[in-house]
Formats: C-alpha cells, structure tokens, sequence
C-alpha cells in the first residue's frame, strides 16, 4: 500500500499517540476491510497486520497476524479511516529488516526515501514521486526510540549504505556501486547529492532565463576545485524518439554552467571492466582523488567483490525479500572471492 500512488496524502494522519490491537480481527472482518477500503484494495496478498502480545498470531487465507514487541514511537501509525490503520515507512522497514537481505533492505531504504515507488502497472515499472516518503534522518531518529529491538541494526546498517533523493532502482544501484566501500565492492568515491536541484540558463533565445536541471549522481560540485562532475544513468527510455535530443540539450546546459555529466547507459553499467575504466581512472582523476594502486592479489578480490555486488544488485527486484542472495549467479560470484582469496600469488 506505501507504493500506491495516493499514499503520501495519508502521511499527514500519522497518529502521535499509536496503539495497536489487542487481538487478531475475524477472517471476515478482514475481508470486509480489504472490500470496502480504497487503499487496501490496493495492496497485493498476502496482507500482514500488526497487533499487540503474542496470543495475536494469527494465519489465514490471505493475511497474517504478527506481532510487535515493543511500544511503536509517535507517529509510527497513519489512519487510514476511523477503524483502521497503517504502518509508518520507518516502522515497514523495521518489519523488513527481519526478512530482506542487507542489500535489499538497503535499496528499500533508498525508494522509501528517494523520488520513486515499484509498481509492475507503472510506466518503466515504477511511478515518479515529487517527495519522499521519509529520509534517512528520519529513520535515524526513530532507530534512536527504538533501541534494541529485533531488526533495528540492520536497519541502522542499511540506512548508512542509503541515499536521499534517488529517482529510480537503477540510480539506488549505481550510487551504492560508486560510493560503496571497497570491501563491499564498491569504489569508494564519495557522492555530494542524487538529484539535488542546479539552477542553469536555457540555452536558446531567452538564455536569461534561468531553470532547474538534477543530475541523477552529484560527485563535486562547479567550484575552485574545477568544474562539477556528476553522473547520468541512461536507460532503455532514453532511446525513444525526441529523448536523445532533450538529453543533448540538458547536457549541453550543464556544460554551461560549468558541470560535467558523465552518462552510463545499460550495458556500461553492467560491463565491470567499462565502470572500472571510469570510476577509478576517469572519474579519480577528475576529482583529484588519488590513484587506486592495490596489490595483484588485493585487485583480484577487489574485481570480484565488485562483480558480486553487481549480480546481487542484479537480482533484487523490490517484489520479492530474502531471495536475492541464494540466486545462482550471486552464489557463483560470491564463490569468485573467496577463490580470488585462496589464489597464489604467483597466478
């Protein structure tokens, strides 16, 4: 239901003074709600409902009862109607952190945070946000009322690995490869924003009038230092007719403002050797960044670690938690480190 098109509205019933059930509702009762709520005809099966003490447990055809363990902080519910409620983005993620993996939780931060939702019937699979749902300080804060509780530090884990403001899965992925550690297979190049607003001039008659580009990855901005860089992730999209030539003229702008997009499109993105090329001898030395020298053996197993964050960022859909990681092209990429690690030095 968080990814249906009307939710951000609800945000604004979050109750200051949340109480959950006592007990499990009725089948019927449930399937009453799921009949005659607007929103709830809008969530795919099965549904989890929340309630308090453990005699609440409950399953039947098409919801689950579960139960919370603690007293959820303010404004972790939202109304929904007078009889019903719903979880807040940070007490949904909680929940998620018991069934995600780390890296699925990760990019499920980053949507709840960022500009877009998954939704299969949307156009390229996903609806456009104008805001997020929340930010990663606000889950920081609301991890701070929740100490201790089941699932709150991998989610504190997963919100550190996060980032504001990205637009769609692919910009989450490509911003967790660029600023990632190189012990997660990243390359560790420090990000300045995801699409943070650039007021440039329209290029054309009226080159006086100033408007607003936001490149997808920000890694410096225009400054003494030199001239902004930043990154552009182009997808399947960026092909239809009249695209290019929008995307030429929003290059073009930002050349003129001084900022320098460097654009990926798909099969870049997914050639490790190509992002290698240009992370850590292009895109460095723009940044003035040192050079990344590693021993044979240490870029052997820096290779595969960043081959296994792709196949696994790969395999993440945001439909389908805890599945990523067991899929056959992540456990042969994982199995590459540790033979990268066992390798003699002399192969």
């Amino acid at each position: 239901m968080m990814r249906a098109k009307d939710f951000p509205a609800l945000l604004a019933r979050r109750d200051p003074h949340p109480a959950l059930p006592g007990q499990a509702p009725s089948a019927s009762k449930v399937e009453c709600w799921l009949g005659s709520s607007p929103i709830a005809r809008q969530a795919s099966g099965p549904i989890v409902l929340l309630a308090e003490g453990e005699s609440a447990r409950k399953r039947c055809r098409g919801f689950e009862v579960r139960t919370v363990g603690f007293d959820p902080p303010p404004g972790s519910l939202i109304r929904i109607d007078s009889s019903s409620a719903m979880v807040s983005p940070e007490l949904l993620l909680l929940q998620m952190a018991r069934v995600a993996t780390p890296l699925e939780l990760a990019m499920l931060v980053c949507e709840l945070c960022g500009l877009y939702a998954i939704h299969p019937q949307g156009t390229r699979g996903l609806i456009q946000r104008e805001v997020p749902l929340t930010s990663t300080r606000q889950i920081g804060e609301f991890l701070n009322d929740v100490r201790g509780v089941p699932g709150a530090p991998a989610l504190r884990h997963a919100t550190r690995m996060a980032f504001d403001l990205c637009a769609s899965p692919q910009e989450s992925k490509l911003a967790a490869r660029v600023a990632w550690r190189r012990s997660d297979g990243g390359y560790a190049i420090p990000i300045v924003g995801m699409n943070e607003s650039l007021e440039v001039r329209r290029i054309g008659r009226r080159m006086e009038e100033a408007h607003v580009r936001r490149p997808d990855v920000i890694l410096r901005l225009p400054g003494p230092c030199g001239p902004g860089i930043g990154l552009e992730y182009n997808g399947s999209d960026h092909l239809k007719e009249g695209r290019q030539q929008r995307d030429a003229l929003r290059a073009n702008e930002l050349l003129a403002y001084n900022f320098k997009p460097y654009s990926i499109w798909r099969d870049q993105y997914q050639s490790t050797s190509y992002m290698d090329g240009l992370m850590d001898r292009v895109i460095r030395s723009e940044l003035g960044l040192p050079r990344h020298r590693p021993s044979a053996r240490r870029a052997a197993v820096e290779l595969a670690r960043r081959e296994a964050l792709l196949a696994e960022l790969n395999a993440i859909d945001g439909l389908r938690w805890g599945a990523s990681a067991s899929r056959p092209t992540v456990i042969r990429a994982r199995e590459a480190i540790e033979e990268a690690r066992e390798r003699p030095l002399d192969q």
